[in-house]
């Protein structure tokens, strides 16, 4: 049975494993104790919501979004930026019941949207993310300066 549900401290050290595997499935060097870093201080100064979803007491998937703003509209909305799950929960409705708890918690809060970016050759997740109702942007570039090294 499949259970979505907000992350909590305790949920950290399973939880990065899985933020770590993310983080190397976009290129980055492992690394465990950033990952652990990271998440508990989103979470801690309360500037993520994650959702995780747990099958038979494991974690296999998460999913973290950013509260900000919209000046145009004068709205909050929800910045997805990170989607994951296991080999393991891959093609079982995962992804899907992340994605339903992502929109009923900006639903939730009042949001006027949700927003999200992958990468450009990451077709399996943009299909997903068509079938579940998002949009493809045609309106607007995004654009990124690097500022670290």
């Amino acid at each position: 049975m499949l259970n979505i549900r907000k992350a909590n401290l305790q949920d950290i050290p399973p939880l990065s494993v899985l933020f770590n595997d993310y983080r190397i499935f976009y290129r980055q060097v492992p690394d465990l104790t950033a990952a652990e870093t990271f998440l508990a201080a989103r979470l801690q100064a309360q500037e993520s919501v994650i959702f995780v979803a747990e099958s038979a007491g494991e974690l296999i998937g998460f999913t973290q979004l950013y509260p900000t703003f919209c000046s145009v509209a004068c709205a909050p909305y929800f910045v997805l930026y990170d989607l994951f799950v296991a080999k393991s929960g891959r093609r079982n409705g995962v992804a899907e019941a992340l994605l339903k708890a992502a929109a009923d918690c900006a639903s939730e809060q009042g949001a006027d949207r949700l927003e999200l970016a992958t990468a450009i050759d990451n077709t399996q997740a943009q299909e997903l993310y068509e079938k579940c109702g998002w949009e493809l942007d045609q309106t607007f570039f995004h654009y990124v300066l690097p500022i670290a090294g």
